[in-house]
């Protein structure tokens, strides 16, 4: 059964500054989405073993997409390299700037199709085109024990 979910939308200018990350690269069938979040949990046990300190939300940053699938990386915010694994790589990713539109919702993951559709009925009322940058799901208050409808999830989409 579908939740409720809160939902708001802007556009802003905003800078996203140079951050350090260790993430997995998985491509999943569209049905399969929730388990990306299993992701998380090897990455938060990774940064445990090698005594990584966890410095902002995590997220997943859109990479490609067909019919069938999406290609994504699921990402950990660290201080410090950490080494890699088979699975777990790490990287320095650049700051970068520009327009944004920003959807933040509150309600269970599995509710974000909800504010998908919201986020395109807004891009279709504003004449709005996408720049073509991977588009991120930035996961604000994640813990794996909290109640599902507490999730408070951005949607960063880079706008002309």
């Amino acid at each position: 059964m579908e939740g409720q979910i809160e939902f708001s939308f802007k556009i802003e200018e905003r800078t996203f500054p140079a951050e350090e990350v260790i993430y997995v690269e998985e491509t999943l069938l569209h049905q399969e989405m929730r388990n990306a979040y299993k992701s998380f949990m090897r990455l938060g046990v990774h940064a445990y073993e090698h005594q990584g300190k966890m410095t902002g939300p995590c997220y997943f940053r859109y990479i490609g997409e067909t019919e069938e699938d999406i290609t994504l990386q699921v990402c950990l915010c660290i201080e410090g390299e950490l080494p890699e694994s088979e699975h777990v790589k790490y990287a320095n990713v650049s700051g970068h700037s520009g327009k944004f539109a920003v959807g933040t919702c509150v309600g269970a993951y599995d509710d974000l199709p909800k504010a998908y559709a919201m986020m395109k009925e807004e891009f279709k009322a504003q004449g709005l085109e996408l720049t073509g940058a991977p588009m991120v799901e930035r996961f604000l208050n994640y813990r794996p024990s909290m109640p599902k409808n507490e999730l408070i999830t951005e949607l960063i989409w880079s706008v002309k």
